[in-house]
This record gives C-alpha cells, structure tokens and sequence, in this order.
C-alpha cells in the first residue's frame, strides 16, 4: 500500500480484505463449485459443437457458406487448411534451408518470434510496412475484382454485418463503409 496511508489504517484495510474473503469470496466460490459439479456438469451435453444440436449441421453448413461464400463442406476446407499449412511448412523450410539454420523447426519458429531485427521500433514504420504489404495482397485476396478488396465492400450485401470475425468489440461505432476492411495496431 503507499507510505501516504498510516500503518495502522493499512493495518485495518488488511484485516477487512481478509475477513471479507474469508466470509463471502471464499463461501461463493464453493457455492459455485457445488453448482458447477452437481448441476451444470450433469446437465450438460457429452459432445461438443453445434452439429450435435437439433438442426446444427444444416445451420453450420449455412454459417460456412456466410463466412466463405462457397458450398464446400466443413470437411472440405478443413482438407483446404491442411494443406496449406503443408505448402507453408514447405516453403517455410525451404527458407531454414537456404539461411543454413541449424537447429529445430521450433527453434527457428522461437528465433523468429523473439530476435529484435523481426521487431519494429516505430509504429509509423511498422504502419507503413503493413500498408505495403496490404496492396501486395489486395490481388489475390479478391483476384475478380480489379479494384482490390475495396471493391468486395461494395459488391457485398451491406444489410447484413462483416462476415470478418472479430475479438474485441470497437470502442466507437464502425461505420458500414468501413465493415470488413482490415485495419493494423500499432
């Protein structure tokens, strides 16, 4: 606690937090452990995933075609994923080849994750590197399209939200022309 609170008063905030805990965190956690255990648990389902539920593998093939605007099943794309990482991993190799790295394919992937020269020390310089490398893959990210993924906006069905998933929610509202556009942190 800081030096300005007198010792005694310290003395005092001390002794509440731990009665407080002892008489109400404490008894509501193991309140919540006897509801988790003989109730929660029990009622819940063995499997996992929405397919298992009444109508569930109708409504995730649906929520596939929203996200990738194609008719490919979930197996599908995720034979797709696999082998993209495969090509990654090869190509990935390749590079450890060609430098002459020679420890560990994990070891590279931790060498890359925690050498400083991957690290940007700007935040403008890092904005500008991701602007460029955005207009490198504007391309092949909507190869139909001449105008680049902008042009996706406006070809999309704006009554319905960005099919992009997201983590976190916008401090501020996201105004529909910007749905969908990737934006970087710095």
């Amino acid at each position: 606690m800081p030096e300005s609170i007198p010792a005694a008063e310290q003395q005092r905030l001390r002794t509440e937090a731990l009665r407080a805990i002892e008489l109400e965190v404490v008894p509501a956690f193991r309140r919540l452990q006897v509801f988790f255990d003989e109730e929660y648990l029990p009622a819940s389902r063995d499997t996992v995933g929405i397919w298992d539920t009444p109508g569930g593998a109708e409504w995730y093939q649906q929520r596939i075609r929203w996200f990738t605007t194609t008719e490919l099943t979930a197996d599908e794309i995720h034979a797709i994923g696999l082998r993209e990482v495969a090509s990654i991993r090869g190509e990935m190799q390749k590079v450890i080849d060609r430098i002459g790295f020679k420890r560990s394919f994990e070891e590279f992937l931790h060498f890359l994750r925690t050498n400083p020269q991957f690290r940007f020390t700007d935040p403008q310089q890092q904005l500008q590197a991701y602007q460029v490398m955005a207009k490198r893959i504007d391309p092949l990210l909507c190869p139909r399209i001449s105008d680049g993924c902008r042009a996706c906006l406006t070809a999309r069905d704006r009554s319905r939200p960005s099919p992009l998933p997201t983590r976190r929610r916008p401090t501020t509202r996201v105004p529909r022309s910007t749905a969908g556009v990737p934006v970087t942190s710095t």
